[in-house]
């Protein structure tokens, strides 16, 4: 078995036996939580494929049946080469179980310079599980996912806690429907509860799950009781009163009410606008 340094320098290395594979017989690798969009990165790699071809090798590894290719690395080519109708791609083959190929795939897209909550999520969860199934502890394997990626451990598992919750809620965090702290709150709350979150969110993007909706939600033990706690109404916000001396009023103003009310605007936007 090729260990994960080796692995990784022979992508760099040009006497590296390179091979073309059929696009056709290409597989995503399973759980793959990258996502690859039609973006306008996604628009500059096509024009380069179409005037050069792939020219970086994608690194692949045999399915289990023998039959095709799992892709570990290089998912934006491939769907670049797939648009542009090629029929092979240059690929390395390597040998690596499924926890060496989940760290290289993880390791190779972390680089990249947009990457979603979700996609982060499920990359650190991935990455933390095939370390640890390698034998590693969860100290170690937060504190060596920090030094690689230059966050804290804390923020390493915070992260990696996440990954393990429903798309549903993932999702949410790409699309501001709530917030990491959030969905935090969640983590420890029954499946069933996670997956009613879940339910409630896609429902309506205008829905939002507050924090304090999310503590609340997270006491739920089962899905009829996060259904209760999340369709419920909204408290009422509590307004002030404020009294005015009659005096500050002008006798000729007829509308006294509106004259306040202007009067206050005036006043915050000379303070510094609407607070």
């Amino acid at each position: 078995m090729i260990q994960i340094p080796d692995i990784m320098g022979s992508l760099s290395n040009p006497t590296r036996s390179v091979v073309d594979v059929s696009v056709q017989g290409l597989r995503e690798f399973p759980g793959h939580p990258f996502h690859v969009r039609d973006d306008d990165d996604m628009r500059l790699l096509r024009d380069s494929v179409r005037e050069q071809g792939v020219r970086e090798p994608i690194l692949v590894r045999r399915e289990p049946d023998g039959d095709g290719y799992q892709i570990v690395s290089g998912h934006r080519r491939v769907h670049a080469a797939r648009l542009e109708g090629l029929a092979t791609v240059p690929a390395i083959v390597i040998d690596a179980d499924d926890d060496t190929a989940t760290v290289i795939m993880v390791d190779a897209n972390l680089h990249r310079s947009t990457i979603l909550p979700s996609e982060k999520a499920r990359a650190y969860r991935a990455r933390s599980q095939a370390l640890a199934h390698q034998g590693r502890a969860g100290g170690s394997t937060r504190d060596l996912i920090a030094r690689q990626t230059g966050e804290s451990p804390s923020a390493v598992a915070r992260w990696a806690r996440l990954g393990a919750l429903p798309d549903g809620i993932l999702e949410a965090l790409d699309t501001r429907q709530t917030s990491q702290d959030a969905a935090l709150a969640l983590c420890d709350a029954p499946d069933a509860v996670q997956d009613t979150v879940a339910d409630w969110l896609a429902r309506d993007r205008a829905h939002r799950l507050t924090g304090r909706l999310a503590r609340a939600v997270a006491t739920a033990t089962d899905a009829g009781q996060a259904a209760g706690i999340l369709d419920a109404p909204a408290p009422a916000t509590p307004h002030a009163r404020l009294k005015v001396p009659a005096e500050w009023v002008p006798d000729t103003v007829d509308d006294k009410l509106d004259w306040i009310r202007r009067a206050l605007q005036a006043y915050r936007a000379q303070e510094g606008g609407d607070r």
